[in-house]
């Protein structure tokens, strides 16, 4: 679905990507490609072709590169029309018409101290949030589907998906109100529960709708955890008194912030593209 009324995310893209060292020493993480395409390129044409029309970095002093990789470059364009590579030209031109903003982020004190950093660009609108870690591939999009619960309900709006049981430990865990459909109420909020504790299976990934009482949340919540301001917590803060939802996504889903997931995400993308096949990774297999 293409939002009617959700025209701003924001990604919070300012952390150090120490999982993927050394790659990320001098690389931001979220700009290593998928085949030839950057995750966080994949990332905002998803959000655009679900109806955004604003994008806003939440960056670190260390991430520059990533505005200028979204920024133009003109020398580039005449070289590439001189040669008439009109493909690439193409791939580098597709946000010509889209407005990027990016705010810093001076220390890293959490994900919802970070979603602060962008609170005077957002007013009282409620804005899609995409991390860069999380990278799902399906048909309606993983943020298609978000927008979709959101304009069905006009509140915030979590973006969940089933894990393994085994492995709910590595998660914030959302505990349904009642029975699990599409999009329901949340009762609660676990951070990385044992699988003892767990009230579902039900993991929060990078991707939320907020709307204005997002901040309200944030203030009232404070910090915790070493001085992090936590949108975990504020999501607990907001479950007594204000609507707050999730939405089961569907589609394939890999965790690129770390090298296991990354492998793989690299693997089915290119497959997806027909940039490689099957046969081609078998023969590889069985060579090596």
């Amino acid at each position: 679905m293409i939002s009617q009324t959700i025209k701003k995310a924001v990604f919070p893209v300012a952390g150090l990507g120490t999982r993927m060292l050394p790659a990320t020493k001098a690389v931001p993480k979220e700009l290593l490609p998928l085949y030839d395409t950057p995750i966080l390129d994949i990332l905002v044409e998803e959000a655009i072709d679900a109806g955004i029309e604003e994008i806003i970095f939440v960056v670190s002093r260390e991430k520059y590169l990533i505005e200028h990789y979204f920024d133009s470059f003109p020398e580039l364009e005449r070289r590439l029309e001189e040669k008439k590579d009109f493909m690439r030209l193409e791939k580098i031109q597709k946000y010509k018409n889209i407005k990027f903003s990016s705010v810093r982020q001076g220390e890293q004190k959490g994900d919802g101290h970070a979603l602060m950093q962008a609170r005077h660009l957002l007013g009282d609108e409620s804005f899609l949030v995409v991390f860069g870690d999380d990278v799902m591939f399906g048909n309606p999009s993983s943020m298609g589907q978000l927008i979709d619960a959101y304009e069905n309900n006009k509140n915030s709006i979590v973006g969940v998906y089933e894990v393994n049981e085994k492995n709910v430990s590595s998660y914030g865990i959302v505990a349904p109100i009642k029975e699990i459909q599409k999009v329901f109420p949340i009762a609660d909020v676990q951070e990385k529960p044992s699988r003892e504790q767990a009230k579902s299976n039900l993991a929060i990934i990078g991707k939320y709708i907020c709307t204005k009482d997002i901040w309200n949340a944030l203030e009232n919540a404070g910090t915790s955890h070493g001085g992090e301001m936590r949108l975990a917590d504020a999501f607990l803060e907001m479950i007594p008194n204000t609507p707050l939802s999730a939405c089961l996504l569907s589609g394939n889903r890999f965790d690129t912030g770390n090298m296991h997931g990354y492998f793989f995400a690299n693997l089915f993308y290119s497959l997806q593209r027909g940039e490689i096949t099957r046969d081609q990774v078998q023969e590889f297999l069985k060579t090596y």
